[in-house]
């Protein structure tokens, strides 16, 4: 039998673990990519929803005019009352006598010509809310960047 040896052994090292190669950046990627799919659908719903709320406004969309008269941002009933006292109250024509040459004013609700101040304000409630949804929503980005102008509704009796 073998004598015990009082020397020292050293312990065998053990292996070490060769790291696992990562991409560089590889988190970043993730994050990045994760993002281009969220993204465009965050702006989708954030969109349908502004376009819900607009839609669904009593206001008219800004940038509305209705001959010459700015209704944009107010409510249906406040654009028919302007435009029925612009166009129904205060509006004169004026009228010449042609063998005369005599010239004055007449109101123009006194001659037959008014204007229907309820559709006339319903045709710029409409717009940026009537027809095709894309076809709305252009106009009503029209509407803000460039203004939309519109007649009256005209009647003569």
């Amino acid at each position: 039998m073998a004598a015990p040896s009082l020397t020292a052994s050293r312990p065998t090292p053990l292996p070490r673990a060769t790291p696992v190669p990562r991409a560089p950046h590889s988190g970043l990627r993730l994050f990045f990519g994760i993002g281009a799919l969220v993204a465009p659908i965050l702006l989708l719903l954030g969109g349908g929803l502004a376009y819900a709320l607009f839609h669904a406004s009593p206001t008219i969309a800004p940038g509305v005019r209705v001959a010459g008269l700015e209704v944009g941002g107010v409510t249906l009933e406040q654009a028919a009352a302007s435009l029925d006292a612009l166009w129904n109250g205060e509006r004169s024509l004026p009228l010449v006598d042609p063998p005369t040459g005599r010239a004055w004013d007449q109101p123009a609700a006194t001659l037959g010509l008014t204007v229907d101040a309820q559709r006339s304000a319903a045709n710029a409630h409409a717009v940026g809310r009537a027809g095709a949804v894309i076809e709305a929503a252009g106009q009503a980005v029209t509407s803000l960047q460039q203004g939309v102008d519109l007649d009256p509704v005209v009647l003569f009796n």
